[in-house]
């Protein structure tokens, strides 16, 4: 497990996140019905000021085909990322000890502050947090 690979987790689960909202946006523009209302008037004199209500299906951002591919390029980045995270998650489950596991994952997954973790390890300073993860990163 890398360092590096941790300071990316948090940002992973937040892009899953939105990938899966873009993905819902994608399948609910299929099935947009628009209305708006329009001022006119009548064709023929008195020409008398009237409100138009215009329905129709909305424009969709994508045709069919580049839709699909759209669609399909999110679910491969969302499964890609799943699998990085599931990675992350299985090497993490080796540190065999149960205090750094909780550190790192307050750290990395939940995005914590070091004063935070402090508070809830009922820890006396945030450095004893940000030394443990210090030191087991250097030694492994």
């Amino acid at each position: 497990m890398t360092k590096e690979l941790l300071d990316q987790a948090d940002s992973i689960i937040e892009e899953i996140k939105d990938i899966k909202i873009r993905i819902k946006n994608i399948e609910k523009r299929e099935k947009t019905i628009l209305g708006d209302s329009v001022t006119g008037s009548e064709k023929e004199y008195p020409y008398i000021k009237r409100n138009f209500r215009i329905n129709g299906v909305g424009n969709n951002l994508f045709s069919g085909k580049t839709k699909r591919q759209y669609k399909k390029m999110l679910k491969s980045k969302k499964y890609k990322y799943e699998r990085i995270m599931k990675q992350i998650e299985y090497q993490l489950n080796y540190i065999k000890d149960s205090e750094i596991r909780r550190i790192i994952r307050y750290r990395y997954y939940d995005n914590l502050s070091w004063i935070q973790i402090q508070i809830k390890m009922k820890y006396n300073t945030e450095d004893t947090a940000r030394k443990k993860i210090k030191r087991f990163f250097e030694k492994n």
